[in-house]
């Protein structure tokens, strides 16, 4: 099985990739949770085991362990080079802040040590958390 975009079509790039939309497919399709007893769906996508949560006006994706991935379809509408940012937060923060992006990955989510289409990687161990969100500088 493979993965749809969530929504009428892949999000466009240059653009914003909310959190909460990643694609429709389900466990090891989609998104990978490991903490799935935690969640009983959620108000935007009750069907899926991954925690989003809000505060009425803002969405995001909470409780991310090491090694859960999210799966997003795009169409890139021009060749060039595009700014990621991102917000992040951790009210328990003892190892810092580590994400990946990867293109054009087939299934699953690669290994730490497969760089094969990782086109960016931030790895921030001096991140403490800050209870709230931090903008991450661009990259």
């Amino acid at each position: 099985p493979v993965s749809e975009p969530y929504g009428d079509a892949p999000i466009e790039i240059p653009g914003v990739i909310e959190a909460e939309f990643f694609d429709i497919g389900g466990e090891g399709i989609a998104y990978h949770n490991k903490n799935i007893d935690r969640n009983e769906g959620s108000f935007l996508r009750p069907q899926e085991a991954v925690e989003i949560d809000t505060d009425g006006v803002v969405n995001w994706v909470s409780y991310i362990f090491n090694g859960e991935w999210l799966r997003y379809s795009v169409n890139v509408l021009a060749t060039g080079f595009y700014v990621v940012s991102m917000n992040a937060a951790s009210l328990n923060p003892e190892n810092g802040m580590h994400w990946s992006l990867w293109v054009d990955v087939e299934e699953g989510c690669p290994s730490e040590a497969d760089i094969t289409n990782q086109i960016l990687k931030v790895d921030e161990p001096m991140y403490l958390g800050t209870e709230g969100y931090l903008l991450f500088d661009e990259f």
